[in-house]
């Protein structure tokens, strides 16, 4: 498989979505809050980063931006924990309804890093918890083993860094909806031997309340004619092209998908 590095943008839409985002009435990250985001349902998209340069202008009426000193991209790097054998990969590849995951994830743009456990209950709602992380390190501080025993019921040492990804997120919010949307660019996975960019591809999770298919944004989504609800998990994905020892024939829909919208992974 080809190796790809992170800094691959595709070219020119990086650009044209700053001049597009200028358009959205600026949020706060107190305004936006993290309740949904911690606790919901959702509906996952993937699309060729060109298509946004078409479906973000139409979200500018209904949608604020979240922004941060200036910014309204931002830059996330996250850690994937598993045990040796992939108990938590193997889960979600088997289809298991509930289902955990474990990760380190730091904003790239402050510096402010959390371990979270992600919850995913009867196979669409998501819970979320975490803690927040002074420094990264390979070696857990007293308050995370006690974190990762009580939300996993699983001693620390039975984990090891499996994967790492990083991506640049936009963030919306629904004007008088609990609705929120994220659009990640550029999305880069890293293991101990491989690394691969999904560079022209965007990944748009729409975080809901209450599950709602008639929202806007997936109608919008349908008129682009080439997009449907897909099952996508970075870590799981990202493990699937980048980890030789594990298998992925379940994944191979969403592969062979994310092949026909790319063309990027005709070698796996």
């Amino acid at each position: 498989m080809k190796t790809r590095g992170y800094n691959i943008e595709t070219e020119g839409i990086g650009k044209q979505l700053e001049t597009m985002l200028a358009d959205f009435q600026p949020i706060s990250l107190d305004d936006l809050g993290d309740g949904l985001l911690r606790k919901r349902f959702d509906i996952k998209f993937v699309v060729p980063q060109n298509t946004l340069l078409h479906l973000v202008p139409a979200l500018a009426n209904d949608f604020n931006i979240l922004n941060i000193d200036g910014r309204r991209q931002f830059h996330y790097s996250t850690q994937y924990f598993d045990t040796y054998d992939y108990k938590f990969y193997y889960k979600h590849h088997n289809g298991v309804q509930n289902r955990k995951k474990i990760r380190y994830r730091t904003y790239l743009d402050s510096g402010i890093s959390f371990l979270e456990i992600k919850h995913k209950i009867n196979g669409s709602f998501i819970k979320k918890t975490r803690i927040p992380i002074p420094i990264i390190d390979k070696e857990f501080c007293d308050e995370s083993v006690d974190f990762i025993q009580t939300g996993v019921g699983l001693s620390a040492g039975a984990l090891v860094p499996k994967l790492m990804t990083k991506f640049q997120r936009i963030t919306l919010q629904h004007k008088s909806k609990d609705e929120k949307i994220t659009i990640d660019r550029n999305v880069y996975f890293k293991n101990t031997v491989k690394d691969y960019s999904l560079s022209s591809l965007a990944v748009i999770e729409v975080k809901q309340s209450r599950k709602d298919s008639t929202s806007g944004i997936i109608k919008l989504l349908r008129e682009t004619g080439n997009t449907h609800p897909i099952s996508f998990s970075k870590y799981c994905i990202g493990l699937a092209i980048t980890d030789e020892k594990v298998k992925y024939n379940n994944f191979k829909r969403t592969l062979l998908y994310l092949n026909k919208i790319s063309g990027e992974l005709n070698e796996l």
